[in-house]
């Protein structure tokens, strides 16, 4: 009597076993459909995250393009302020009015400055030859140095302070002690009384424009003669 009871069992336990089976294969199904779903809403927020990095990144690249072309603009603007301002620095009774010949000027700047600022042959021939075209500028940025150098040369050069600093407070004009530029195109140095000097320090006028209005006043800070010896006044010897 036992054993026909034990197999009719057995044949519920495999008929249960298949059935729970199916169930576990329909939860398999279930889950993957869960799963994928679940992974397809992922892929779905990456691609937007994605798109809103791809948007974040050309609008950072718009707006370094708007800020460099600000800088730009306050550059230029504060250039043209200090031609303003220089043209404008402790002018002398019976001064001519600004010209692009500078001929007859020369000497008038030098005497001036009661030998404290001196130009070179070469800074005048650059002049001439140079298609620079706000001679004003120019002028008043050359009016200006005469002050300033006598003033350096009453001091014996000790300005107290840094020179850049020292001239930014006398004037609007945009000084720079070095050029790595200058000195890698090997213009940075020039003979003056049989002495090397140092012609990297300059006058910036105007930047960051078209080539004929980047202009530049090169000069050397000669502490033995204790004057500015102006080497060249014209265009931007490089880089334009």
């Amino acid at each position: 009597m036992i054993t026909p009871f034990s197999v009719v069992a057995r044949g519920r336990d495999q008929l249960w076993d298949a059935v729970r089976a199916a169930d576990d294969a329909a939860a398999l199904d279930d889950l993957a459909e869960t799963e994928a779903a679940r992974a397809n809403r992922f892929k779905a927020l990456l691609d937007d995250e994605r798109a809103q990095n791809l948007e974040l990144l050309e609008e950072n690249v718009r707006l370094e393009q708007q800020i460099r072309s600000l800088q730009v603009e306050i550059e230029n603007r504060d250039a043209q302020q200090a031609y303003a301002a220089s043209a404008s620095v402790a002018p002398e009774s019976g001064t001519p009015a600004p010209t692009r010949d500078f001929t007859e000027q020369w000497e008038r700047w030098e005497a001036r400055s009661e030998g404290a600022l001196v130009f070179t042959e070469r800074a005048k021939s650059s002049w001439a030859d140079c298609v620079y075209e706000d001679f004003e500028g120019m002028w008043g940025a050359l009016d200006a140095l005469v002050g300033l150098a006598r003033e350096w040369r009453s001091v014996d050069g000790n300005v107290g302070q840094r020179l850049e600093d020292w001239i930014r407070e006398r004037t609007a004009l945009k000084y720079a002690h070095s050029d790595e530029g200058l000195r890698r195109a090997g213009l940075d140095t020039f003979t003056f009384d049989e002495r090397s000097l140092d012609r990297t320090p300059h006058i910036k006028l105007d930047d960051h424009t078209k080539p004929n209005k980047v202009g530049r006043i090169y000069f050397a800070l000669d502490n033995v003669g204790r004057q500015w010896v102006v080497d060249h006044v014209g265009l931007k010897l490089h880089g334009v």
